[in-house]
């Protein structure tokens, strides 16, 4: 199966709120203007928004450096009885961090934090919860670049956000038992919610886990991992893939990785484990930095198929149907230009057709996976041919996004649709994301078209997101915005109700419905989106369902 990773200016545009939102957070008000909540810890106090939101900041959810955190004991934390979370708390460590963040020291180890915002009118009755993981390819990105107030405010719902350890701190790999931990703190995160949001008004038995990128394939694994069973009752994921490195290969870059930073590759797990714990944190993230590069090259992290958190890699699980079909919503779905922000910034005027078959080999056939046959490959380039005389970056970026998130996404439902047929009523959607913003607000080139996380801004009613310009949407986005907004908080809650779902039909494989969000920030049905293109990629997966 293929494996993207998105590495610097790649993910940079997305990730670059994070940081700024991090110098940007409130400033401290006195005790009394602050409002609070209570937990079995003691009193937290967080923030009054002018939109009738309750806003707490930089909540310690887990310590580290344990495999299965758990929540952190604060009592040598407060201060009078009560703690402060009015402002965002640090990131986690990361290559490609800015000069900025580095200077300021706004990361650290111990950043196991959520934000959580919230009405500040209690509801008569708890509220849905909607707990959201970045994306950033396991590498990059923070909780604190996506600001959950405007969905609060609009829908009446909570929203949470969370870190968790990227790149080699989450993902290293010597074993079973010892990986995933980037994994199992979003698990602790939910954990986290379900023990204390109702102190915040929410309601643990209406939660919706979704996530963007790598958040969505974090969410698609947590529906099909048995130890995060019962932490939450949907998923929605924002242009996700079902896909796990095998443990062979990532054990391999794990060992590589260990040896730039002078830890013997040759020597036993635990002694290599031992001299990595010792290695100062400046020279982890150079090694991090060193191993940048190509995204299609590098080894990467990312989750691995190790035979403890994962049974079986995502795709045979869900081929096999080996996974529990409890949840009442799942919903997946992707952007119209996936691919191009993995092809233009890299091949910056154009791709000519020995260029275009290097890469595409390089994409499809690396990180381990098995190699394509000849058949294999006489089908792919007869979908994706190579222009002989004409740029080839509109076909390479229609590959990649057909071969990972809007082929992923689909037969991830496909499955999910087939198991839970035969045990009740199908509770899938998929929708289709293309609305391209007005370029005076966006600084992406046209050439991008509607790219891998262009929906982001929308789904949190955050206009100012991904690097935009204005401080407002047109007309026309600010209705997607609150369409948007409704939906997710709908799934939530479990009340779709007629008018919804005429305007989102249950997704079946006879069919192949969704709701697109069209040009126009209106929605319309569509129907059978790359069919023919998805049915060879699943034919892939399915011989590539061990990686």
């Amino acid at each position: 199966m293929v494996m993207i990773i998105m590495k610097g200016t790649l993910f940079m545009f997305l990730a670059a709120a994070a940081f700024a939102t991090v110098f940007a957070a409130s400033l401290p008000d006195s005790d009394d203007a602050l409002e609070t909540a209570n937990l079995p810890f003691g009193l937290i106090k967080g923030n009054h928004l002018g939109s009738g939101v309750r806003e707490f900041l930089g909540i310690p959810y887990a310590t580290v450096p344990q495999r299965y955190a758990e929540a952190v004991d604060w009592s040598e934390k407060y201060e009078n009885g009560a703690r402060r979370a009015n402002v965002y708390g640090p990131i986690c460590p990361q290559p490609g961090m800015s000069i900025a963040v580095r200077w300021q020291g706004a990361y650290s180890e111990d950043c196991l934090l959520l934000n959580v915002w919230t009405p500040s009118v209690v509801p008569k009755k708890p509220a849905p919860v909607l707990v959201f993981i970045h994306g950033g390819a396991f590498v990059e990105g923070a909780g604190s670049s996506f600001n959950g107030s405007a969905v609060s405010s609009d829908n009446g719902v909570v929203v949470v956000t969370l870190n968790y350890r990227l790149a080699n701190f989450g993902f290293l790999a010597f074993g079973q038992r010892m990986s995933n931990n980037g994994l199992l703190d979003q698990q602790s995160a939910l954990r986290f919610v379900q023990r204390h949001i109702a102190s915040f008004g929410g309601d643990v038995s209406r939660v919706l886990l979704y996530g963007e990128s790598a958040g969505a394939m974090s969410a698609m694994f947590h529906s099909l991992m048995p130890s995060s069973r019962g932490l939450f009752t949907s998923v929605l994921a924002e242009s996700g893939f079902p896909q796990t490195r095998s443990l062979a290969y990532a054990e391999k870059a794990s060992a590589e990785f260990a040896g730039l930073v002078g830890c013997n590759s040759t020597n036993a797990t635990k002694d290599m484990l031992a001299c990595l714990r010792n290695v100062p944190l400046a020279k982890l993230l150079k090694a991090e930095n060193a191993q940048a590069g190509n995204p299609f090259s590098s080894p990467g992290w990312s989750p691995v198929a190790d035979g403890d958190v994962f049974p079986q890699s995502p795709s045979k699980m869900l081929l096999s149907g080996n996974f529990d079909v409890s949840l009442r919503h799942w919903v997946a779905g992707s952007n119209t230009d996936e691919g191009t922000l993995f092809v233009y910034p890299s091949n910056l005027f154009t791709l000519d057709a020995a260029g275009y078959r290097a890469f595409v080999e390089r994409a499809v056939d690396g990180h381990g996976a098995r190699p394509l046959n000849a058949t294999q490959w006489k089908q792919l380039y007869h979908l994706y041919p190579a222009n002989e005389t004409s740029d080839n970056r509109p076909t390479a970026s229609q590959l990649l996004g057909d071969a990972t998130f809007i082929c992923g996404s689909r037969f991830y439902l496909r499955h999910i649709t087939r198991k839970i047929a035969e045990e009740r009523v199908p509770s899938t959607r998929m929708y289709h994301f293309d609305f391209l913003r007005n370029r005076f607000c966006s600084l992406m080139p046209k050439s991008l078209g509607v790219l891998h996380g262009s929906e982001l801004p929308y789904s949190f009613n955050q206009p100012r997101m991904n690097d935009a310009i204005c401080n407002t949407f047109s007309a026309e986005g600010e209705s997607l915005a609150l369409t948007i907004g409704r939906f997710w908080s709908k799934l939530a809650g479990d009340d779709l109700d007629k008018e919804d779902a005429s305007s989102w039909p249950l997704w079946d494989e006879d069919k192949e419905l969704n709701i697109l969000f069209n040009r126009s920030g209106q929605t319309e049905v569509e129907t059978k989106r790359h069919a023919t293109r998805c049915d060879f990629w699943e034919s892939v997966f399915e011989y590539r369902q061990n990686d």
